[in-house]
């Protein structure tokens, strides 16, 4: 016993020191890759953000997305998709479709919306594939107005969600806010996204002309807000749509009435009273609440304080086709594995998943991959796909890649 008190005697100081020193580390590095992003990027006056391209705030926020708050963009992301269905006019268009309403097709797409986001996300905006992921988003889109069912508010609201809530998760979840230079490059970007889209601004902004990315932000923000207040009501069809995407969420948790409610529960305790009224879901326990924020609350503390910046990119998506199927395909999947190389089996993350008896990717879920053309429901063939490969040839040669506001 003398000798073991001896020696963690002995050990002590060191271990203090080793954990001293590699919370400094941690303090040092934190904040470098932000450091370098505002010294390649010196944009600090509102003269110097107005002249901000598109091509620059697709870099900046790839940096926030990819390597400093993965994570909780893609959360966010998802959450935005999640609260269009607090809108009845959208949820009842998708109930109506069954696209995102039916247990068969739910998932697949689910899934298919967020690659057609993650292609104009993940490629520089004149690409080809940030230009097609656009292009077949708006062809499925054009069904739907050219019939009066999806309404110009309607889209702006979708726009505003995926502009707004990334930087809201991170403010309130992360390690630090976003600064105004990030901030301006989420409006730039997504104000070239909408442009894209052909989505109209003037009247429903308060202007028809803004100074930069985080003027056009701001007048979003505040008429999203107004939008929510009037058009987030209760509806069934919320409802519908809201617990098919729940156990998508939950995916992998015993069927029974008792955890799809939990599921529910825990799924409210990220909502505001709004949309949780909206979506016509209970209101969580207050113990439950306390312990969803107290885990946010521990993550953001621990990321801050003892978690060294990540070393390598995240990305979910193929950055070239597959070699022997020719296909993009998917590198991480929470739920159902569409578009999952069968050869994810052999990996870790695919023995774990096999143990815990979840699904693997197989033919089924289509594991050769996907082209961007023949993402998404309505086959293109004909007239359609001429539609769809005009659309991606005016799209990149729009000057995509330019400011989105005429500055320069």
């Amino acid at each position: 016993m003398e000798l073991i008190a001896t020696v963690l005697q002995q050990w002590r100081p060191i271990a203090s020191l080793s954990i001293l020193g590699y919370l400094g580390i941690c303090q040092a590095l934190r904040f470098r890759r932000l450091h370098d992003l505002q010294r390649r990027f010196p944009m600090r006056t509102k003269e110097e953000l107005a002249s901000m391209t598109v091509d620059q705030a697709y870099e900046i926020q790839r940096i926030v997305m990819d390597w400093e708050f993965p994570y909780m963009v893609d959360k966010a992301l998802n959450f935005a998709l999640f609260k269009t269905y607090g809108i009845p006019t959208i949820s009842s268009l998708l109930q109506k479709t069954t696209e995102f309403s039916a247990k068969n097709t739910a998932g697949k797409r689910a899934v298919d919306t967020t690659i057609l986001i993650g292609e104009f996300l993940n490629n520089p905006p004149s690409s080809k594939r940030a230009c097609s992921g656009i292009s077949r988003m708006n062809y499925i889109h054009s069904k739907y107005q050219r019939a009066g069912k999806i309404s110009n508010p309607d889209m702006l609201y979708t726009l505003a969600l995926f502009a707004l809530e990334p930087s809201r998760w991170i403010a309130r979840h992360e390690w630090r806010a976003l600064t105004p230079l990030e901030l301006c490059a989420f409006g730039v970007f997504w104000k070239s996204v909408g442009d894209a889209m052909g989505i109209s601004y003037p009247p429903l902004l308060a202007s028809d002309e803004w100074r930069d990315g985080l003027h056009w932000l701001d007048e979003l923000a505040a008429w999203a807000d107004a939008y929510e207040a009037e058009y987030m009501v209760p509806a069934q069809s919320n409802r519908a749509v809201a617990d098919h995407t729940t156990k998508i969420l939950t995916y992998g948790m015993p069927e029974s009435e008792g955890f799809t409610k939990f599921g529910r529960l825990v799924t409210a305790t990220l909502m505001d009273e709004r949309l949780r009224i909206a979506m016509m879901y209970d209101k969580p326990p207050a113990w439950l609440q306390s312990v969803v924020d107290a885990t946010l609350k521990m993550r953001k503390f621990v990321m801050r304080y003892a978690a060294l910046p990540r070393r390598t990119a995240f990305g979910f998506l193929s950055e070239e086709p597959d070699k022997e199927t020719g296909k993009l395909y998917r590198k991480v999947y929470l739920a159902e594995p569409w578009y999952v190389p069968e050869r994810y089996k052999w990996s870790v993350q695919g023995a774990l998943r096999w143990v815990f008896g979840l699904a693997l990717p197989a033919k089924q879920w289509q594991s050769e991959g996907y082209v961007v053309e023949e993402v998404g429901p309505f086959a293109m063939k004909g007239q359609g796909l001429q539609e769809f490969e005009k659309g991606v040839e005016d799209l990149m040669g729009s000057g995509r890649g330019g400011c989105p506001f005429g500055k320069i």
